[in-house]
């Protein structure tokens, strides 16, 4: 709707403008009043959008089940020589029509941007142990392995065999990763709902160091599972579906044991940092979940690369409320735990703040970051760490493609842009840190909110940002964000999944992976 904007777009039946129906009831601010509406049509409805609060959906998890379905939305994944025909095309319609000429544009046709190819980081997994992060897709020995010693595997009678057989494959599995798996304490039941555990369960002893749970129904058994495993009880669990396949083969069952292993506090690997980064440093990542009757708070805090050393909980806020206001306690107490964990103070914080939009990132600074300077200031007597806050946007429109000697391609990862399309008068740059493996990958967006530390400049944050997107232990590939926000929204997300809160003794864990 060129001819449409926030301004002139009045809402019946109170010819109240758009711009003010957003900002009023939405809590949003509108920087650009002349941009162009988006027209939306729903069962005979007609709604208009502002587009710099847009975004390109995704699909549900549920939704990717049935593939032969999705054969008719091939156009969402649209590889990058078909994504350059059709941004091709639309810019000859515009430069044909008299669109542009009344809002004083013109097409400056394709612009080539240099860009600068981070190199590879190097992962250890182990004293003098260095190796290349394609090693992770093999499976490597496991940094700082944990002995399952004292175990339960809870399993429905029907299940016998397949509790018997991911036992023996686990004992097989677990030579090659350093582990040493003992027999767990067996528990038998007809049917594993909330009653059955709690019975089973009502002599547990606090000294086990894990439930395994073998699932016959997923999505029913799951949910209860956890929520009386790791909110009633504080206990740590594993759930694994009942299927003879999964259970017998030995890479599932090796990452099996890597994310138990992990849960109990033992590092599978670490990684190489720049060295203006220093080892007494606490990274924090902070992320908002959208889903349900709330919006769920991730707080993630780690030591260095030490990820298994952790401090993670959750916060419930009003619903679409993407600010956090509850943040100085969760500082505080990473801080404390960081110093339990560590015998020290950090000396360096450095944060990770995704899910602000652009007209958010002065909020953020305004009413985010004092709440770390004041939980700073209840520790000890003169305690000044040095900050560094990025925010990063996955949800960004900008693509880049790469041209090749056969056409045009992804940009390999560690591909940085932080020239020309940037913005202006600020420290930011567009990273992509993961791999593609359909369509046209989309950048993120790193902006430099604030850096105290003189040592730490752009490319020290970008060389940081891109190794950390190796270090999320459920997966060998790289992220498209560093591990810190993934996992601070596997937290959120798992905690609204499961409708329930953290349990406090587990906050020191990665109980949620």
């Amino acid at each position: 709707m060129l001819n449409s904007n926030p301004i002139n777009c009045l809402i019946q039946p109170d010819n109240i403008p758009l711009i003010k129906q957003w900002e009023e009831k939405y809590k949003v601010k509108v920087t650009d009043r002349s941009q162009p509406l988006l027209k939306a049509k729903r069962k005979g409805e007609v709604a208009f959008l502002i587009p710099e609060f847009c975004y390109v959906a995704g699909l549900e998890e549920e939704s990717k089940k049935f593939g032969k379905g999705l054969n008719d939305l091939g156009t969402i994944g649209a590889a990058p020589h078909e994504k350059d025909k059709s941004i091709v095309g639309m810019f000859e319609k515009l430069a044909k029509g008299q669109a542009l000429e009344q809002y004083g544009l013109m097409m400056l046709g394709q612009t080539r941007i240099p860009l600068q190819l981070l190199p590879k980081p190097q992962l250890r997994s182990g004293p003098g142990k260095v190796m290349s992060p394609e090693m992770l897709a093999k499976g490597v020995r496991i940094m700082n392995p944990i002995n399952f010693k004292r175990w339960v595997m809870i399993y429905e009678g029907r299940n016998y065999n397949n509790a018997e057989q991911i036992f023996k494959t686990m004992v097989k599995a677990s030579g090659a990763l350093g582990v040493s798996v003992e027999e767990p304490e067996w528990v038998e039941l007809e049917y594993i709902n909330a009653k059955s555990l709690e019975n089973s369960l009502n002599g547990y002893k606090e000294s086990y160091q894990f439930v395994l749970v073998l699932l016959s129904d997923r999505y029913r058994q799951y949910r209860i599972v956890k929520r009386f495993l790791d909110i009633a009880k504080g206990v740590i669990s594993q759930c694994v579906c009942a299927d003879y396949k999964k259970v017998t083969n030995m890479t599932c069952v090796s990452n099996i044991i890597r994310q138990i292993n992990a849960k109990l506090g033992g590092d599978l690997y670490t990684i190489e940092l720049p060295p203006e980064i220093p080892k007494n440093t606490m990274f924090v990542g902070i992320d908002v979940c959208h889903i349900g009757r709330n919006s769920v708070v991730g707080f993630y805090s780690n030591a260095y690369t030490n990820l298994a050393q952790c401090y993670c909980e959750t916060t419930v806020q009003g619903r679409g409320q993407e600010i956090v206001s509850l943040l100085t306690q969760f500082y505080a107490n990473a801080i404390k735990t960081y110093y339990v964990q560590q015998k020290k103070y950090p000396e360096y914080i450095f944060v990770y703040r995704d899910g602000v939009g652009r007209s958010q990132r002065d909020q953020v600074l305004a009413k985010e970051l004092p709440q770390l300077k004041e939980a700073l200031q209840n520790m000890k007597k003169g305690y000044t760490p040095e900050i560094t806050l990025v925010i990063v946007n996955k949800r960004v429109h900008q693509r880049f493609l790469l041209e090749m000697s056969t056409g045009v391609g992804n940009p390999e990862p560690g591909t940085v842009i932080d020239t020309l399309v940037t913005e202006n008068g600020c420290e930011n740059f567009y990273m992509i840190s993961a791999e593609a493996k359909k369509g046209t990958i989309r950048p993120t967006h790193y902006y430099i909110a604030a850096n105290e530390r003189k040592e730490v400049n752009k490319l020290t944050i970008q060389k940081t940002s891109y190794a950390m997107a190796f270090m999320y232990y459920n997966t060998p590939w790289s992220l498209k964000v560093p591990a810190q926000i993934a996992l601070a929204d596997r937290k959120a997300y798992y905690v609204a999944n499961i409708d329930g809160p953290s349990n406090k003794r587990l906050v020191a864990t990665e109980s949620f992976l």
